[in-house]
């Protein structure tokens, strides 16, 4: 019996599979939207433009709508192959269809670039002013392209233009090195300045090569006035070794603080930050910022979790309580924010100790297992105040990515001013330098952070 019942199965499965193949092979041998939807990408992928306009055109002619995606793919062949009857098809497809179609971010970003790929300036600049017009997102290669095109064109007014939207996403190299060029030959000194103060919006490091370029453009633009070196070293304080001045503190203003704690003040009430239950998550992060605001300012807020695995691949509860034994004869109040089943490993053994914790001022605030943690220590840095410390080797990077592009340049300047890196045997703590790491300038020198490491100076030769 169990033979025979093996035996149906075996061929059942069989008698399906044969049934699925030919159902396929049939759906893909007639003339239909599924069989020219996949010529279509494959032709895409190939950059094949014969077979991609066939697929596009049977797709019209039939009545079967390509699909957004679809199209985008073809305008990228398009430009690619750089084929202006096809795209004339293609754009009178898109220029049928109704408001949302034209309206399209993927498409209108395609667009774009197709005509930068074919040397259609003022059309791109046309089809980009319109996406600002109708604030659609510009992507990062839309705008690189652009700019490339603007560049080789020397259109230096327009140039300036674009620069103020790369506050937002930063300078790739070969953008910087082209507009510095462009600066160098129209004489438009501006433009190199305003570089730099992008650079220094975004607080993004000068690649080497953008850096020798600026250079170039300060030997051009005044000759023998600045003295060049690098790379140049930075004291603590923020004393530079070529030319003895002192760099910008990279202490946050208290509005840039304010915003801070606004923006995690609102993350403490969205329900998507807690896989538990809205009320639970909500009553527990009141209860944390009760215990902040009766304590008054905590000096240091240590990412419990985070220190308890240095170096290993299980957390060690014993290896946290050293270093908040340490910390707390360098900081006279501390707050430590941990999940609660970091506190009962070892049989309780960080629960047992908080009374000994107390006793040397280390304060202890335990969550829930299912909370994302990083809204908890965050808040209570920001509520103790301005000069807290955050003992953590996290580089935090999941959430700056979620920050608008407003708060990621401030959240970086308070990541490198407060953050307190921990090294183990023997425990040692990290504190931050004293100044700003990103580009500045006065009317006699500039400072350019590399990415490499180091600083490059320019200062005016004393007369």
């Amino acid at each position: 019996m169990a033979v025979a019942i093996s035996r149906y199965l075996r061929l059942y499965t069989l008698w399906q599979t044969l049934r699925a193949s030919r159902l396929t092979t049939a759906a893909l041998s007639r003339d239909d939207k599924w069989k020219w939807t996949h010529m279509l990408h494959e032709g895409c992928k190939r950059n094949d433009m014969q077979t991609t306009m066939e697929a596009f055109q049977n797709l019209a002619h039939n009545g079967y709508e390509p699909g957004q995606n679809s199209v985008s793919a073809v305008l990228h062949v398009c430009g690619e192959r750089g084929d202006p009857a096809a795209f004339q098809l293609v754009d009178e497809y898109i220029r049928s269809k109704d408001s949302v179609w034209r309206d399209n971010e993927q498409l209108c970003n395609s667009l774009v670039q197709y005509k930068c790929k074919v040397g259609d300036y003022l059309g791109a600049r046309d089809n980009f002013q319109e996406m600002q017009a109708k604030k659609l997102k510009i992507r990062h290669g839309a705008i690189w392209m652009l700019l490339d095109e603007v560049v080789y064109r020397q259109d230096s007014a327009y140039a300036e233009e674009l620069l103020k939207m790369c506050v937002e996403i930063g300078v790739p190299t070969p953008i910087g090195e082209h507009l510095l060029q462009l600066a160098v030959t129209s004489g438009h000194s501006a433009l190199a300045t305003d570089l730099m103060a992008t650079y220094a919006n975004v607080r993004q490091r000068v690649e080497r090569e953008v850096a020798y370029r600026f250079v170039d453009w300060l030997n051009s633009c005044f000759p023998g006035r600045y003295e060049v070196k690098s790379p140049v070293g930075i004291s603590k304080s923020g004393v530079c070794s070529g030319c003895g001045h002192h760099l910008n503190s990279n202490v946050l203003t208290a509005t840039e603080h304010q915003l801070l704690l606004d923006h995690t003040s609102n993350m403490m009430s969205m329900e998507a930050n807690s896989f538990q239950n809205n009320r639970c998550y909500v009553v527990e992060g009141r209860r944390l910022g009760d215990m902040v605001r009766h304590e008054r300012q905590f000096t240091a807020v240590v990412d419990g979790l985070n220190v308890a695995h240095i170096s290993q691949t299980r957390a060690n509860p014993n290896l946290l309580l050293a270093v908040l034994r340490q910390l707390s004869r360098q900081c006279p109040k501390v707050l430590v924010i941990a999940r609660r089943h970091l506190a009962e490993m070892d049989r309780g053994k960080l629960e047992q100790n908080q009374r000994l914790l107390r006793s040397s001022n280390v304060h202890c605030f335990f969550t829930e297992n299912r909370v994302a943690d990083d809204c908890y220590f965050l808040y209570s840095s920001f509520l103790s105040g301005p000069n807290t410390w955050f003992v953590s080797n996290d580089a935090l990077g999941d959430h700056l990515a979620t920050l608008p592009p407003h708060l990621q340049a401030i959240f970086r300047k308070w990541k490198r001013s407060r953050q307190v890196g921990v090294t183990v045997n023997p425990i040692t703590f990290q504190y931050p330098d004293g100044y700003d790491e990103v580009v500045q300038w006065t009317q006699s020198n500039w400072h350019l952070p590399l990415e490499s490491g180091g600083w490059l100076c320019g200062s005016q030769r004393q007369s």
